[in-house]
């Protein structure tokens, strides 16, 4: 009816319909033709063509229905949803991410997305943007945080895409946005909870390790009391109670290291010299079962490192070793030598290096175990704290080292350390320390002991007097204010604990260099020496003294400051049993 109206009218006609192809197919055709009239307007002949359009059809109705499957998924979807030009400003917004950001469509379409985008992400999302762009990258996914209208911050995972042009040119960016704050949040508390639980399980394992020092100190006390009462000498029993001790100073360290507070000064350090000053000290914490054997490179070169925490790698691998070989009897290894580089090219570390190895014959690890030793809080043993090995593979980093694993059940375990060679000699580091440590403590002052811990000020002040020297004691601050003004033309060094009760201690420092400067001043912590630093802004620490400390450190140090000697780093070393 139409096209006889359009020819009637026209006399010509342009239209499309269907046919039914003999196989039953349906076809699109576009039909195309005129009539010619002649002189008298009577129709004398038409001519036409009909085209075959189905492929065309098809593709507009694909196009119809791919438009409509977006525009639904872009307005109903539960995506946040934006188009982007090329100036980062979007052009279009879906009402899931307005909904999302608190902004209406005309206000978010008068936005860039680093407008809503938290200022600590911007630079990594803008930077990602231009590449995408450039066509550099085909899209990036990231997570990032938004600043919603009120100021509240969520945190999103984005997708970001091009859409393209005929000719291949980026006409938009796709950006397609998760809010994933819940599952963050979700994320956060379930790492607290294990956190706390890891805490937990810590508390347990180093009270229990505290408990059976406690328990051992107080066992020798009493033996030692019951000596002296029969009229005997407990020199054995000091010497436990003296070993037991040392071996809790370990357990601090570790924690102290692990939080980062462990003082990291280095110095050149002869790693076989250090494992034998230790021999005795490693002898008395090994199982009774176990037999201790060293096979140590003589002169080795020498390594830069903190001696407290190598000799802490030393003796956790040692325990280590002692706890695997456990109730039947095995052998502990300790062995160093020098590797060059050709040795060593294949070992994953330095290229010249010492190499430390401690191995066992003890259980060895299971799979399992072994992908997770060096995970903080992971331990095998029921009362175990589980830093030891995360405190080895902490320092060993530090050292710029490497520490490769060996081990196999019911065969043993072997650790290699890789430490890198120092450009510095040891031997003039050490020669330093023995020459200093021979030296005879000579002070024609006063000492002040500034401590507030009587259980320490007490016994430490007279172990200084019966070494012939005159002690003046304060257990605050502010005493110890008292004590300076009242002695200043006559204390030649003062013994400064770093936290004290009353007046703070860089006030004590202050008044000690006001009231003569040439008075030595040493400073005494539990915690490391980057923290002290920290607490005394501004002021220079000649001398640092970890605790605890034995009476020969403290001598040797004092020694040292009263002689003059330039000190780069007063930090107590491992203690020994010597």
């Amino acid at each position: 009816m139409l096209l006889r109206e359009s020819i009637e009218k026209t006399h010509s006609w342009d239209t499309e319909f269907r046919v039914v192809w003999p196989d039953g197919s349906i076809h699109w055709l576009l039909g195309k033709g005129k009539v010619f009239l002649d002189d008298s307007g009577t129709a004398v002949r038409m001519a036409g063509v009909n085209l075959d359009i189905t492929d065309r059809k098809r593709a507009e109705t694909n196009l119809r229905e791919s438009e409509e499957r977006f525009r639904r998924v872009f307005e109903e979807g539960p995506l946040g949803i934006g188009l982007v030009s090329k100036d980062y400003r979007f052009t279009r917004v879906n009402s899931a991410l307005c909904q999302m950001v608190g902004y209406t469509e005309e206000e978010l379409t008068e936005k860039t997305f680093a407008d809503i985008t938290h200022p600590d992400d911007v630079r990594v999302d803008v930077d990602l943007a231009e590449r995408l762009f450039k066509r550099e990258i085909p899209f990036y996914r990231i997570e990032k945080r938004y600043v919603k209208k009120t100021g509240e911050i969520i945190w999103i995972n984005l997708t970001a895409s091009l859409i393209l042009g005929p000719d291949g040119a980026p006409l938009h960016g796709l950006a397609m946005i998760e809010d994933i704050t819940e599952v963050r949040r979700n994320q956060e508390w379930a790492s607290l909870r294990q956190k706390l639980e890891s805490v937990g399980s810590l508390a347990g394992g180093i009270a229990h390790d505290f408990n059976n020092i406690l328990g051992a100190i107080l066992a020798q006390a009493d033996l030692g009391l019951a000596e002296i009462a029969g009229g005997a000498v407990p020199t054995p029993e000091l010497e436990n109670i003296r070993a037991v001790a040392i071996r809790g100073t370990g357990i601090g360290r570790q924690l102290m290291i692990y939080a980062g507070q462990e003082s990291s000064v280095s110095e050149p350090v002869d790693v076989s010299r250090l494992i034998e000053d230790m021999r005795e000290l490693l002898k008395v914490s090994v199982s009774k079962h176990a037999v201790l054997r060293t096979e140590l490179t003589r002169d080795p070169a020498p390594v830069l490192a903190n001696p407290t925490q190598l000799g802490q790698v030393v003796m956790n691998l040692v325990t280590n070793a002692s706890e695997a070989i456990g109730e039947r009897d095995g052998m502990i290894f300790i062995r160093t030598r020098q590797m060059s580089a050709v040795v060593n090219s294949n070992r994953g570390g330095p290229s010249d290096c010492i190499e430390l190895e401690i191995s066992d014959t003890g259980s060895g690890m299971i799979r399992e175990a072994q992908s997770k030793i060096f995970d903080p809080f992971f331990t095998t043993k029921s009362a175990g704290h589980g830093l030891g090995l995360a405190v080895v593979q902490r320092i060993i980093q530090q050292l710029n080292g490497a520490i490769h694993l060996d081990t196999e059940i019911e065969r043993g375990t072997t650790f290699r350390i890789l430490l890198p060679i120092a450009s510095e000699t040891a031997q003039a580091t050490q020669q330093t320390t023995e020459s200093s440590q021979g030296g005879e403590l000579r002070c024609e002052g006063i000492v002040l002991l500034v401590e507030d811990e009587s259980a320490i000020r007490v016994p430490v002040a007279r172990m200084l007097r019966a070494k012939g020297l005159r002690v003046v004691e304060a257990e605050d601050g502010t005493e110890a204010l008292v004590s300076i003004r009242e002695h200043k033309d006559h204390i030649a060094l003062v013994l400064l604990d770093a936290t004290l009760p009353g007046a703070p201690s860089r006030e004590i420092w202050t008044e000690a260099r006001r009231a003569r400067e040439d008075m030595k001043i040493i400073v005494i912590s539990a915690y490391g020496q980057n923290t002290v630093d920290a607490a005394f802004p501004g002021m220079q620490i000649e001398a640092f003294l970890r605790k605890p400390y034995t009476l020969i450190e403290l001598m040797n140090l004092m020694a040292r400051v009263l002689s003059g000697e330039r000190l780069e780093s007063s930090a107590s070393a491992m203690p020994t049993t010597s």
